[in-house]
């Protein structure tokens, strides 16, 4: 009987071992981010770390920026803050991935005013799904011929676009984005026009152009999202675009 009466303390004990295992493992992710890092924490049912190509984060104070990239560790996304300067600036997180809304690659950014200190780390949750609000989503388009990149942002709210790669033949861009419902015929909630002249560069990004589209667009229904990016010359025949179409479901 006392043998018996052994064995089975013995395997309370190795239950109770066990049990506290587990339960280590789960809180491990939510276990607060290492002093001196920030960290931003993937939700892998939604954006699992093989959908995603790359990631940055950008530090801008006293009108100086610097970025860098940030390491992929098991589900966390982490980089060291001591690469940047203390103070109050702007802090800017990209992530560039696989997740896709119609067929197409997004591209996501949290950008905020941040008081940035060594010894005080920063922990971020990664995009639970399309609709979360902490992150703004943008697709990534790119032409096949001149391998052009366009990122465009897809809520009215978010005016970003940014153009890279861009080819010094073809120095003429036209930018169309339209927020419009669909049956009845095309009704317009937003529509904007962006032009450049030969004068943008091999690279464009800009926030301010469409500012307005969000008041634009306000309340209105719309169903359906169409933008197109095309550049063009003088001298060439040819002309190259790219073009996204999104029809809410």
């Amino acid at each position: 009987m006392k043998k018996l009466t052994s064995i089975v303390f013995s395997g309370i004990i190795l239950s109770g071992l066990l049990l506290g295992a587990c339960k280590k493992s789960k809180e491990e992710g939510t276990a607060p981010a290492v002093p001196g890092n920030l960290e931003i924490r993937l939700d892998t049912g939604y954006m699992p770390v093989n959908k995603i190509d790359s990631a940055i984060v950008e530090w801008e104070i006293n009108g100086v920026s610097k970025t860098i990239k940030l390491q992929l560790s098991g589900d966390t996304l982490r980089a060291p803050l001591k690469e940047f300067s203390e103070g109050n600036g702007q802090l800017t997180i990209q992530l560039y991935t696989k997740v896709k809304v119609s067929n197409t690659d997004l591209q996501w950014e949290k950008r905020w005013q941040f008081q940035l200190q060594h010894n005080e780390p920063v922990l971020l949750k990664g995009p639970i799904n399309y609709e979360d609000a902490n992150w703004l989503p943008r697709v990534i388009l790119t032409e096949s011929f001149t391998k052009f990149v366009a990122i465009l942002a897809v809520r009215p709210q978010d005016p970003y676009f940014c153009l890279k790669n861009l080819p010094a033949k073809y120095p003429y861009i036209e930018f169309e984005r339209g927020y419009y419902k669909i049956p009845g015929g095309i009704e317009y909630a937003g529509y904007g026009y962006y032009k450049c002249n030969g004068t943008c560069g091999t690279e464009l990004e800009d926030r301010s152009f469409f500012a307005n589209m969000g008041n634009m667009v306000g309340i209105k229904p719309w169903t359906s999202l169409w933008m197109g990016v095309g550049l063009f010359s003088k001298t060439e025949i040819n002309s190259y675009s790219v073009s996204f179409n999104w029809v809410k479901k």
